[in-house]
């Protein structure tokens, strides 16, 4: 079944950069109290729940947001209109498994969805774990043809997202110096896929 989603991280993203300007307090509350107001969608309101954890790299305080399905009230990351303009989570509103992944197009696909989710989403620690893992499953089974177009694909995510986070002033000196460390693993890592032929260093843009 074909149906649209809206996606909590979307709108929680999306407050985030209308408060980017302002101070981390006056941004936080101005986040919980446009979330506490809920969301309309398709005439129908959706609540937003929150649920506070401590993240084991920053050792800081973070919390996850979730809607409030409408029909069975458990928590979603996304909420499904289907015919009827009908609101609901996967479960109330019958959506099937998503489609098995069978070729390298469609593997392409999941390792671009996957990256996407590791770089930009707030996901917690046994998530992004479980997202890596996906992608290097996925990777190891493309074709030869894909793989070399992909290395540079990926790699230059990762390498953006830790020069971005780098740019945190907020971060702690410890967490800087991980993620610096990351960032010469996957120098030294493209250098060895480059002369094995696994990953090409004509286009200078991926270049670290």
């Amino acid at each position: 079944m074909n149906a649209e989603y809206v996606y909590i991280f979307d709108l929680v993203n999306s407050l985030k950069k209308d408060n980017r300007f302002l101070s981390e307090d006056i941004a936080k509350n101005n986040l919980e109290e446009s979330l506490s107001k809920g969301v309309l969608v398709k005439g129908t309101k959706l609540d937003v729940v929150s649920l506070d954890y401590l993240n084991p790299f920053s050792k800081k305080m973070g919390t996850w947001y979730y809607y409030k399905c409408p029909i069975c009230f458990c928590k979603a990351r996304k909420i499904y209109i289907t015919e009827g303009n009908r609101v609901g989570c996967r479960k109330c509103s019958k959506i099937k498994n998503r489609r098995k992944v069978t070729t390298s197009a469609d593997r392409v696909l999941r390792i671009q969805e996957y990256v996407y989710e590791v770089v930009k989403g707030n996901v917690s620690p046994k998530r992004k774990k479980k997202l890596i893992g996906s992608i290097a499953s996925h990777y190891e089974q493309l074709d030869d043809v894909y793989k070399l177009a992909y290395n540079n694909f990926v790699f230059k995510s990762l390498q953006d997202w830790c020069l971005e986070t780098l740019r945190d002033n907020n971060l702690e000196n410890p967490y800087k110096e991980a993620l610096r460390d990351v960032l010469k693993k996957i120098k030294d890592g493209r250098k060895i896929l480059v002369k094995t032929g696994l990953s090409s260093s004509r286009n200078k843009k991926y270049e670290i």
